[in-house]
C-alpha cells in the first residue's frame, strides 16, 4: 500500500481543481485521501490491538483503495477503475471530454 504524508496530501488537495479535472485525476486524488484514511486507521487499530477494526475495515479498504494490498482478492479496486477509464473503457469520460 503506497503511504501518503499529511502535508503532501494537503498540498494535493489544495492546488486539485474538481472542476477541471479529468475522471482519472479525480480517482488519483482519491485514492491518495483513501490510502492517507487507511493509514490513520491501521494506526489506532494498531495502538489499540483491534484485530476486529483491522480485519473487517482496515484491510476491507486495503483491497479497494488499489491492487498492491498484498491480499488473496479479485475484488475490484481503484488501480482496475484507472486503468479501464485509460484504456477507452468508460463512457463517462468521453463524455466529458466531448
Amino acid at each position: 500500500m503506497q503511504s501518503v504524508d499529511a502535508n503532501d496530501l494537503r498540498d494535493e488537495l489544495e492546488s486539485f481543481e474538481a472542476d477541471k479535472a479529468t475522471n482519472v485525476e479525480k480517482l488519483q486524488i482519491a485514492q491518495s485521501a483513501l490510502f492517507f484514511a487507511i493509514q490513520m486507521l491501521e494506526d489506532v487499530a494498531d495502538k489499540t490491538d483491534d484485530d476486529h477494526a483491522r480485519a473487517y475495515l482496515v484491510d476491507q479498504l486495503k483491497t479497494h483503495a488499489g491492487a498492491n494490498h498484498g491480499f488473496l482478492c479479485r475484488d475490484f479496486n481503484i488501480d482496475e477503475w484507472i486503468e479501464r477509464i485509460e484504456k477507452g473503457d468508460d463512457e463517462d469520460e468521453d463524455e466529458e471530454e466531448g
